[in-house]
């Protein structure tokens, strides 16, 4: 990766390393970084205060207005009562989908997912570039109940949100937008689980066992969902992974990975 200036402990080289105090177990004592005493595990603290501090900017980086309900009403353009749609269908043990075409019905011009066995899944551009929304649909080891609405999505990082009902869906992308960042889990318009990540939405600045509980409690409530997946937050991260087959979602709509195009939510 052309990264020069590190890789090994000498002159005029990057100043990051450990100290360990045997060669079995790997035992750290102290970390530097640029030089600097990080941690010392003989230290009171151990963890050395820093007042190193990311630019504004990056604790406002998503730019999108709180969104309302209809945001998530998708307009059917022919007169049929049911179309053929591409669903991605999740797969425990694997970030990896698959491709299904089921029928869902139409209900006064609009895809009457609701109430359907499927879940719609929606990325918005969050970067402020273009203000793209794509939406998909989603079946397989996923939740079943609720919503879930994460910034931390590969590559693309933008706003996505996956869910079985509206009102679940609005409430958790509108709390990571009033967090900047972050995954939320929702059900009946309650709260369940957050892990904010204000730092370009997908940081957090907490210490690691503050983060861990974060996390531990928010998989615990993706599994109350529905969530079959061994690394559930992993799987919903990668829905939006468009270099790993075979369907896949982002702010510009569903991608074939296997073709590498766009294709219609809708098959005609």
């Amino acid at each position: 990766m052309n990264l020069h200036d590190r890789g090994v402990i000498a002159p005029g080289k990057k100043a990051d390393f450990l100290l360990i105090d045997n060669l079995k177990n790997l035992h750290i004592t102290q970390t530097f970084i640029d030089g600097k005493e990080v941690y010392n595990i003989n230290s009171e603290a151990k963890y050395i205060p820093t007042d190193y501090k990311f630019p504004e900017e990056f604790y406002q980086s998503v730019r999108v207005e709180k969104i309302n309900e209809d945001i998530f009403q998708i307009p059917v353009n022919n007169k049929e009562n049911e179309v053929n749609c591409r669903i991605i269908k999740v797969i425990d043990g694997s970030t990896r989908t698959t491709e299904i075409i089921e029928k869902l019905n139409v209900k006064n011009g609009y895809l009457d997912w609701e109430n359907s066995l499927y879940m719609l899944i929606t990325v918005f551009e969050r970067h402020g570039k273009n203000g793209n929304i794509g939406f998909g649909l989603v079946t397989g080891d996923c939740i079943k109940n609720g919503a879930i609405a994460t910034t931390y999505a590969h590559d693309h990082h933008n706003l996505m949100v996956i869910g079985k009902n509206i009102k679940d869906m609005t409430k958790a992308i509108n709390r990571i937008i009033e967090l900047q960042g972050g995954i939320c889990c929702v059900e009946n318009e309650e709260i369940l689980a957050e892990v904010p990540l204000p730092v370009a939405g997908i940081l957090s600045e907490k210490t690691v066992q503050e983060l861990g509980k974060e996390v531990e409690i928010l998989r615990e409530k993706m599994s109350q969902l529905g969530y079959k997946h061994y690394n559930p937050i992993m799987s919903l991260c990668t829905l939006s992974l468009p270099v790993s087959p075979a369907l896949k979602i982002t702010d510009k709509g569903l991608i074939d990975v296997n073709q590498g195009k766009i294709v219609n939510l809708i098959v005609d």
